[in-house]
């Protein structure tokens, strides 16, 4: 992948000594003839030189007349030997003492979770594989019981869900599926099925979905380590950006972003992502895609059995902007914490 910052073109240097040597060696014979020539070769030394400066000076540089700029033109200039490359930024990564368990709640350990939002004080959960993909609305006080569901079709393996409003502020749910490029929109309030509709992605699938409320925006990831933004009322791609982060004055892109949620921390907008396979958080400006910051959860919960699977699920509470509530699939625990930094 082609780095952002491109190294600067490097002017050419003119050594005046070096000048002299080749003009010796070009012109021996000149030396031993007249007064008149060895004036000549003198002028001639001189106006070499006022050129070979004048080249230097200018070599790389064209002059933009309309906005009276200097550009490098790459074409002509000469490059020096590659550096590394110069990054201010530098992504910050969090362990234990960035969060602090505030609960450790039941969860069923049958959820197979693909993705957790709030809405009026419940938490819904979407959960995932053919036949047992469900929507469920559940009590933030004991997430292990359901409170009413709704079953998808057993050809559909359920995705992410998030709650949003559209733009005549009804309170809807969307749902996506993993392979099927299929979306389901239901009522907030009732889980009725109000629309499904088509999509396309990076990958040709659906992972992780949350909502954006100052663009009106829904944020879809698909496995690969692009985010998509979709206009919440028509759903088509609005934009596209790519998730990296910065280590070591290096950049890397982030792949296998799954469950996301977005959150409002310090008066901005941000999104909090999990990643395939990974105990992190990672916290992504939803205009550059840069990863501010990974929270490492390596000791959130380190006593898994064979069939618990994967770091999966995020939601905001209604606590605070800092307090989420957290879990994995087939997880036994739900946990509710609390992001100090």
């Amino acid at each position: 992948k082609a780095q952002k910052n491109i190294h600067p073109h490097a002017k050419k240097k003119v050594d005046n000594n070096d000048d002299d040597k080749q003009q010796r060696i070009l012109v021996p014979s000149l030396e031993r003839n007249a007064k008149t020539l060895t004036l000549f070769i003198a002028l001639l030394s001189i106006g070499m030189y006022l050129l070979a400066q004048d080249f230097s000076k200018n070599q790389g540089n064209v002059i933009n007349q309309d906005n009276d700029q200097t550009e490098v033109d790459t074409d002509y200039a000469e490059l020096n030997e590659p550096e590394a490359p110069k990054l201010s930024k530098e992504t910050i990564f969090l362990g234990d003492d960035s969060y602090e368990v505030l609960e450790v709640l039941q969860h069923d350990r049958k959820a197979f979770t693909q993705g957790l939002t709030l809405y009026n004080g419940y938490l819904y959960e979407g959960t995932g594989l053919h036949g047992s993909s469900e929507m469920r609305k559940l009590d933030p006080s004991n997430p292990s019981t359901v409170i009413q569901s709704h079953s998808l079709p057993s050809k559909y393996f359920g995705e992410g869900i998030t709650f949003y409003k559209d733009r005549k502020n009804n309170p809807r749910i969307i749902q996506l599926t993993w392979k099927e490029k299929t979306a389901f929109v239901y009522d907030a309030d009732s889980l009725e099925l109000i629309k499904e509709f088509e999509y396309e992605t990076t990958t040709g699938e659906g992972w992780g979905i949350s909502f954006l409320p100052e663009t009106c925006e829904l944020v879809v990831s698909d496995g690969s380590q692009f985010l998509s933004f979709w206009d919440c009322e028509s759903f088509v791609e609005k934009r596209k950006v790519e998730v990296r982060y910065y280590q070591n004055k290096l950049e890397r892109s982030v792949a296998r972003l799954n469950e996301l949620e977005v959150v409002k921390l310090d008066q901005e907008y941000a999104i909090l992502a999990n990643v395939w396979f990974e105990d992190v958080l990672l916290h992504i400006n939803p205009v550059s895609g840069d990863v501010d910051k990974v929270y490492l959860f390596h000791s959130l919960y380190t006593g898994r059995e064979g069939n618990e699977d994967v770091f999966n699920g995020i939601s905001v509470s209604d606590d605070d902007n800092r307090t989420v509530y957290l879990t994995g699939k087939l997880w036994p625990f739900m946990y509710k914490v609390k992001l100090k930094q």
